[in-house]
């Protein structure tokens, strides 16, 4: 799971030698296979498309698999908090106040798929976007992957 989230958290392709150093601090002969091998598990346990690679590097192609029924919280908590600072800073008090209430809904469902999970990869439930927090039950049942930081 540690490639999948620094595949999720980076964003954008990475090399080879980047997702080498920052998953493993000593590197011997055997680290070409042992990320050869985590690809490999990782495809087998999300999908074939769920990491695609090109040129040497690789990256995490949700939409391949999900479309857009995915939702990365850390990404829509940071999404809504620049959208909140832009409005705070345009005196835009009622878009400031929707967004930061999108914020606290956001690390409400976070904290209802499990009290030790912080960061997760949900299904959207709804059409909104956003959870339908009313058909929640004890454990969460729309999330994709989850780690505690």
């Amino acid at each position: 799971m540690e490639l999948f989230f620094l595949l999720l958290d980076s964003g954008h392709p990475l090399r080879k030698e980047q997702i080498v150093t920052a998953l493993w601090s000593d590197t011997d002969e055997h680290t070409n296979q042992t990320l050869h091998s985590t690809i490999h598990y990782l495809r087998k346990s999300m999908g074939e498309a769920c990491i695609a690679s090109r040129n040497g590097t690789y990256w995490l192609d949700m939409a391949a698999l999900f479309g857009d029924r995915v939702w990365y919280d850390v990404a829509a908590f940071q999404q809504h908090d620049a959208s909140a600072k832009a409005a705070l800073a345009a005196n835009d008090d009622a878009t400031a106040r929707t967004e930061l209430l999108a914020m606290v809904l956001i690390s409400i469902v976070a904290i209802m798929c499990s009290p030790s999970t912080v960061i997760g990869v949900h299904f959207k439930p709804t059409n909104s976007g956003l959870p339908n927090l009313d058909a929640r039950p004890a454990a969460c049942t729309h999330c994709l992957a989850s780690r505690t930081v």
